[in-house]
């Protein structure tokens, strides 16, 4: 069986053309980088994440409107509200940005409850808390 009929190719013609390919990419990398920063997780940076499923899906809006109303999320440019898992499930992933938070632990667990009271008191519907993950700035600070 033969796959190529001219299995000849000049590889080493293109070399040059490969290496600048590889370093623009690099340096493009690189820019970004110290530009813009890498994302960090609530691992890396410290936070609360909080996982809410509702009886009827309320959208991200609805949910982002709320907790700025209860001034979580320091003005709502920290907060991050997302859908969570599978449509069928209807779970709203809210993390606080890590501002929003006091720097010892039992602030982020505040910031938890703070997160369902809002959302209760915008009678969005009924939700039961699936889960909650609470990484204090000790782990944030990689120490």
């Amino acid at each position: 069986m033969e796959i190529f009929k001219n299995p000849n190719f000049n590889f080493v013609r293109w070399r040059w053309h490969a290496l600048f390919m590889s370093w623009a990419i690099i340096v493009a990398g690189v820019i970004t980088i110290a530009t813009v920063g890498l994302p960090m997780g609530v691992e890396f940076s410290g936070g609360t994440i909080v996982i809410l499923q509702f009886d009827q899906t309320p959208t991200v809006d609805q949910v982002r409107t709320a907790l700025d109303r209860a001034r979580i999320g320091g003005g709502g440019q920290n907060i991050v509200v997302q859908r969570y898992g599978p449509e069928a499930s209807r779970e709203v992933m809210v993390r606080p940005g890590p501002k929003s938070a006091s720097s010892r632990g039992t602030g982020l667990t505040k910031t938890a409850d703070h997160v369902v009271s809002a959302l209760t008191e915008a009678k969005l519907g009924k939700f039961t808390v699936v889960g909650t993950q609470i990484v204090g700035p000790v782990v944030g600070r990689g120490s």
